[in-house]
């Protein structure tokens, strides 16, 4: 007997999916996609079937260091290094 009272994961992943408007096509976040760097600093993501923009959105980076996270994180790690109490 299969238990059907809890998702399989690909009813899971359904949040981590991107829905083209224009030509209806649909795939993972990660799949066929086309991501751009555009100025501005923001990334649009294309549909590769049809080249219809479906996310534009504020370029995140990990390393980046301009913008708010780029003043903050200093000004945290600074206030880290006084409440350390850890330190000898």
């Amino acid at each position: 007997m299969i238990d059907e009272s809890h998702p399989t994961a690909v009813e899971t992943d359904r949040k981590a999916v991107l829905f083209c408007p224009a030509c209806g096509h649909e795939g993972p976040y990660d799949g066929a996609w086309s991501i751009n760097r555009v100025a501005g600093n923001r990334a649009d993501v294309e549909c590769l079937n049809c080249g219809e923009t479906v996310v534009s959105q504020p370029r995140f980076d990990a390393g980046e260091e301009t913008g708010p996270s780029g003043l903050i994180r200093p000004l945290l790690q600074f206030v880290n290094a006084l409440v350390r109490h850890d330190a000898v």
